[in-house]
């Protein structure tokens, strides 16, 4: 009875980080307190770690199917862990060190179900241990770029239909809460989709700790020296070689240059190209060019037309014409 007792108490405490940690990753809870509220929950699921051991709750010589199902929530007791240290705001001297946490609390999360059969999938770290044990077997072939998109294609349709059944299950233990079969049912998936998002975890941390490594390399050689920048003169950019001299005398300290010769600096240091470098000799003209000369012919057409209409209204003045029988 006292063992129950005990049990019921720690079921409360694990419900409760669950919660904090579920509303941390969703974002409910402030920065500052979430980092606290992660903390109390290290602490606590620490705890909870050495009671359930105490109590002996889960034994190497029991299968899954002999596990009470009062005692499968506790299985998820180092996955917590794992979710807490990682979303962790650390020093940044620490965050490698942190990072390794979270992947042993995962890692020993996985190989637990997969000790009481679980999960199915094969734990790479630990065909690597049983491969360097033994001397005989063949190395390891690390998975092609196309290996690991189906593995992750296969996983999401995993997932998808394990949140599936696990909403299912809810909705029947809404209607009946005592069902035991239904309670396992929903345990076993759950754990499954924890073992899942598990090994997306671990690879994520995989690549952090690389760069976290790569950054401390960095962070130890000695910095590089600045690079001097080209100093910018100022200068004032006058229209014509008349204003030039004007702008001169008001600003004898600063230097003046007409548009032509700030042009043709420009051209000179490479930031601009000169559109004429380029062109071939005996080419034709583009058919801008020969817009521009129609246009101008046009032009003066107009232009003279309007100069022989002037002369003519010189010469024929408004009521000049016909004066008969206007007295």
């Amino acid at each position: 009875m006292e063992k129950d007792s005990d049990e019921e108490t720690l079921r409360t405490t694990l419900k409760h980080c669950e919660k904090v940690i579920d509303e941390v990753e969703e974002g409910k809870r402030s920065s500052n307190s979430a980092q606290e509220d992660l903390r109390d929950c290290i602490t606590k699921l620490e705890n909870l770690t050495r009671q359930v051991s105490s109590l002996a709750l889960f034994s190497d010589n029991e299968s899954f199917e002999e596990l009470p199902t009062s005692s499968l929530h506790f299985m998820l007791l180092p996955c917590y862990l794992a979710l807490a240290t990682n979303a962790l705001i650390v020093d940044r001297k620490e965050m490698v060190k942190y990072k390794e946490m979270a992947k042993v609390y995962y890692r020993d999360f996985l190989e637990r179900l997969s000790q009481y059969g679980v999960i199915g999938f094969k734990l790479p770290w630990v065909e690597e241990r049983l491969a360097d044990e033994d001397v005989t077997s063949a190395p390891i072939r690390e998975p092609s770029a196309m290996d690991r998109r189906l593995i992750k294609q296969k996983r999401y349709e995993q997932e998808a239909a394990m949140k599936k059944a696990r909403d299912e299950y809810n909705y029947q233990l809404e209607r009946n809460s005592e069902d035991d079969t239904v309670l396992r049912n929903l345990m076993m998936v759950t754990l499954c989709l924890h073992a899942h998002r598990a090994m997306e975890a671990l690879e994520f941390l995989d690549e952090e700790i690389k760069i976290l490594e790569f950054m401390e390399k960095r962070g130890g050689e000695p910095p590089r020296p600045p690079v001097k920048a080209k100093k910018l003169d100022t200068f004032i950019i006058a229209k014509s070689a008349e204003q030039k001299k004007v702008f001169g005398l008001g600003y004898p300290s600063i230097p003046t240059v007409t548009v032509d010769e700030w042009y043709d600096g420009m051209v000179a240091s490479g930031a601009w190209t000169n559109p004429t470098a380029n062109r071939v000799v005996g080419a034709p003209e583009d058919n801008h060019s020969s817009d521009e000369g129609s246009g101008d012919e046009a032009d003066e057409q107009k232009r003279a037309k309007a100069q022989r209409w002037d002369e003519y209204k010189d010469d024929h003045r408004r009521g000049w014409g016909n004066t008969h029988n206007k007295g």
